[in-house]
C-alpha cells in the first residue's frame, strides 16, 4: 500500500495545487467590503481630544509647580521682611526706653498706670 499511497498523495495532494486553487477560489470572492469610515473618524477625533487633554493636563501641572514655587519663594520673602520689621521695632524700642526722656517719665507712667487700675 505504502507505494500505491505515495502515488495517489503525488497525483492529487500536491501543496503547489492546492495552493493555487485557494488563490483562484479568493479572486472569486470579489474585493473585500470597506469598513464603515464614520466609527473610525470618530474614533480618531476622540483620540485626538484625548491627546490634546492629556497635553494640557501636562502643561497644566507644570504651571502649578512653578505657581507653587514662586508662591512659596514669595512667603519667605514676607517672612523675613516681617522678622526684619519686628527686630527694628524691638531696637528702636529698646533705644527709646534706653533714652533720659523715658527713665525721666517713669514715675508718670507708674502713676498713670495706678490709676488706672482703680478704675
Amino acid at each position: 500500500m505504502g507505494p500505491v499511497n505515495h502515488d495517489l498523495v503525488l497525483a492529487r495532494h500536491r501543496a503547489n495545487v492546492h495552493a493555487q486553487e485557494l488563490v483562484e477560489l479568493l479572486r472569486g470572492l470579489g474585493a473585500p467590503a470597506g469598513r464603515p469610515r464614520e466609527g473610525l473618524q470618530e474614533m480618531a477625533r476622540l483620540a485626538r481630544l484625548e491627546w490634546r487633554a492629556r497635553a494640557e493636563v501636562h502643561h497644566l501641572g507644570t504651571e502649578i509647580a512653578a505657581l507653587r514655587q514662586t508662591l512659596e519663594r514669595k512667603e519667605a520673602e514676607a517672612e523675613r521682611a516681617a522678622q526684619e520689621h519686628v527686630e527694628r521695632a524691638s531696637e528702636i524700642r529698646r533705644h527709646y526706653e534706653s533714652s533720659a526722656s523715658w527713665r525721666l517719665t517713669a514715675p508718670l507712667r507708674r502713676l498713670t498706670r495706678l490709676f488706672r487700675g482703680r478704675r
